[in-house]
Formats: structure tokens, C-alpha cells, sequence
């Protein structure tokens, strides 16, 4: 980029500052000049009316000069501090009690399920119709009146803070749990984590018959490997029972949002699936064949780390490159339909080690056993039994 491009480039970023600021500033002070002027011409409306002589009291100038008195006479303060003080209590009741609750009700969508109806009925019941008990409950009138205010604050408090931990990308979360964090430490330091992350290098180039999906990268500050112990253990259970098959279960739902998925496991909060914008998607996260390759991907990384700290080889780091080719022109089945090979037709790993201890033939040898006991690895490879049905 030469010298003068660069600065047509700052100049170009610093007016779009400026039209920010400006419009950031000079929007409320439109509106609010949009709203005086509606209610000064309401107010020569009411004055060239004799009908409605008993409300020109409400024109701008009366009621500014009314305002300038209570200020100079001291009673707008003596009339507002009160009411002030009972709307910041019931504002922080509802604040103390509704955080707390909707951020456990954004983490833990099994509770989320079970307090969601009566939530939603106890949300439709006026503030006013709690007047009554709000009267037998307090002993004064300001505490009855701090209850209906944080009765009627409360509820979008709630609803609003579990929107919004539902809308931190869980890659995040797992990433700050990895790196040690407690839940509530993850979700009160999320700062920016709420923002998609830029999927720019992860999004495939659609052609009319061939999609090549494109590699992904992690990038690992620090390794901390498994204990080598705990392998060994591990190890020998399995070679305790080799026939012992255990069953791994995920369930799906479609979030109702184009072809976003919540994918449930265990007891980990919901994997995201969706679709690049080319597919119809959001571009929300990996598309299904994106997290195939993931899946793929760390399950080799997996292994290589193993096998290297069963060998006693010091891993510095791990990083595994994967592309694939698929041809996606029966759009899942209403397109194309002639006979043609649906899947990924190639896949093409990359294995890239940074490990102490072990010469570049032994490297090699880890790359491929590690590849050759992959369970993900040999389920894409393998013919696998699948069956599909109505539930």
C-alpha cells in the first residue's frame, strides 16, 4: 500500500469518527427537539381554542415557568428525592434478585426449561394487581411501593441477562474454562465476548459443483500436557476389557433460527451448528461438515498427544491442518439428484508437531499410528451401521 493510499485511508477512517460522534450527539438532541416543538404546537392549538381553556396550563412556556419555580422554591427537590429513592430500591432489588437468576437460567437451559411457564404467567400480572398484597405485606407505604416497582422491573432484568449469556459464543466459554476460569469469573469478565467471533478464514468458497472447505488453525499459548499416569491407567483398563463398547449420545435441536442447531451433550452447554450465508445460513458458527473436520481433527490431535506422552517425549505444541472436498449441488436433496458421490469425496490432514525427544522417523511413525487408532478418523474411513427413523 503506498504512502498516499495509507493516508487517504486514515483521513476516510477519521470522517467516519467524526459522522459517528455526530450522529451518537445529534440524535437525542433531535428528538428531543422534534418532541418540544410538537408540544409548542400543541400548545397554540389549545390556546386558540376556548374549549380547552382549562388545559393551557400544559403549554411549553407555563410549564417551564412552573419548573423555574419549584427549582428556585426548593420544593422540586423535597418532591423528587423521595420518589427517586424508592425507584433506585426497587430498581436494585429487581437488579439483585433477577441478575442472579437469569444468569443461571442462561447457563443451564434445564432450568431455564423449568422455570420458563411460570416465569412467563407471573410476567403478565399487572404491578397493580400486587398492590393488595403489597399492602398486607409492608408495614409502610414506601416499602409497598419499592415492592410493585421491583415486581415490575424484574422481570426484564431476568429474561434480559439470560439472552444475553445464551449469546456468548460457547467457544469462548470453553476456551476460559480451559484456561481455568469459574463459571462465574468466565461470565462477569466476558467483556467483549458476546460479539461473533470473525469467521472470515473459516468461510469455504462455493462453486457450482464443488465446495473445498478451508483449513482451520488454533493457535496454543501454552501446553499443559495429560498426566502420563492417568494414560497409563487408562490403557490398562482397556486392555482389561477390549470388547467394552460404550454409546455416546447427542441431541439436536433446531433453534428455529434458518439452519442454526443446538447440539446437547452431556451436560455442556449447547454446541452451535449452522450455516455460511452461501448455504442460507447466519454464518453463526461451523457448518456440519466444518465440525466434522473439527471433530476429525481433534481427535487426531488427541492421539498425538497421547502416544507422545506414552513415550515419554516432551510436546511443545499440536497443531492439525485439515481441508476436504464435498460437491453440494443436491442441496440436501431438493437439487441435483443425479447419481454422484455425496460426502466429502478427499480429505487432507496435515500434521504439524513440535515435540522434545524424538527424531523425525519417529515423528512420522506417531503421525501415522495415531492416525491409524483415531476412532474419528475410522468412523469417516470405515463403513459405519447407521439407521435413521421417526422417533
Amino acid at each position: 500500500m503506498t504512502l498516499a493510499a495509507l493516508e487517504n485511508r486514515q483521513v476516510e477512517a477519521g470522517s467516519a469518527v467524526h459522522l459517528r460522534a455526530v450522529a451518537v450527539v445529534g440524535a437525542p438532541l433531535l428528538g428531543i427537539a422534534v418532541t418540544v416543538g410538537v408540544w409548542w404546537l400543541a400548545g397554540l392549538l389549545l390556546e386558540a381554542n376556548p374549549r380547552f381553556n382549562s388545559f393551557r396550563g400544559f403549554t411549553v412556556e407555563q410549564t417551564f415557568a412552573a419548573f423555574g419555580q419549584l427549582v428556585a422554591s426548593g420544593d422540586a427537590w423535597r418532591a423528587t428525592a423521595p420518589s427517586l429513592s424508592r425507584v433506585g430500591q426497587g430498581l436494585g432489588w429487581a437488579f439483585v434478585i433477577g441478575a442472579p437468576v437469569g444468569l443461571a437460567m442462561g447457563s443451564w437451559p434445564v432450568l431455564e426449561r423449568t422455570v420458563q411457564l411460570p416465569f412467563q404467567i407471573l410476567r403478565m400480572v399487572s404491578p397493580l394487581a400486587w398492590m393488595p398484597i403489597a399492602i398486607l405485606m409492608f408495614a409502610t407505604w414506601d416499602g409497598a411501593i419499592v415492592f410493585l416497582i421491583a415486581a415490575a422491573a424484574i422481570w426484564p432484568v431476568v429474561f434480559a441477562t439470560a439472552a444475553g449469556v445464551k449469546r456468548i459464543d460457547p467457544v469462548w466459554l470453553a476456551m476460559a474454562r480451559n484456561l481455568g476460569g469459574r463459571t462465574l469469573a468466565v461470565l462477569r469478565e466476558r467483556d467483549d465476548s458476546a460479539r461473533p467471533l470473525d469467521t472470515n478464514d473459516l468461510k469455504p468458497d462455493l462453486k457450482e459443483s464443488d465446495m473445498t472447505v478451508a483449513k482451520t488453525k488454533d493457535t496454543i499459548p501454552t501446553f499443559q500436557v495429560i498426566d502420563r499416569n492417568a494414560l497409563q491407567a487408562l490403557a490398562e483398563k482397556g486392555k482389561a476389557d477390549p470388547s467394552a463398547v460404550r454409546t455416546v449420545r447427542c441431541r439436536t435441536v433446531a433453534e428455529g433460527q434458518k439452519f442454526r442447531h443446538l447440539n446437547y451433550i452431556r451436560n455442556l452447554p449447547a454446541h452451535i451448528v449452522d450455516e455460511p450465508p452461501q448455504l442460507l445460513g447466519d454464518d453463526t458458527a461451523p457448518n456440519p461438515t466444518e465440525a466434522l473436520l473439527a471433530a476429525l481433527g481433534s481427535c487426531v490431535a488427541v492421539g498425538l498427544q497421547a502416544n507422545a506422552v506414552a513415550r515419554g517425549w516432551t510436546v511443545r505444541g499440536i497443531e492439525v491442518e485439515l481441508e476436504g472436498d464435498i460437491n453440494i449441488t443436491s442441496v440436501w436433496g431438493t437439487g441435483d439428484l443425479a447419481p454422484k458421490t455425496l460426502g466429502l469425496t478427499a480429505v487432507r490432514i496435515k500434521a504439524h508437531v513440535d515435540i522434545d525427544g524424538a527424531s523425525q522417523a519417529e515423528l512420522d511413525e506417531l503421525v501415522a499410528h495415531a492416525a491409524k487408532w483415531s476412532p474419528v478418523l475410522n468412523t469417516v474411513r470405515n463403513p459405519v451401521a447407521i439407521s435413521v427413523a421417526r422417533a
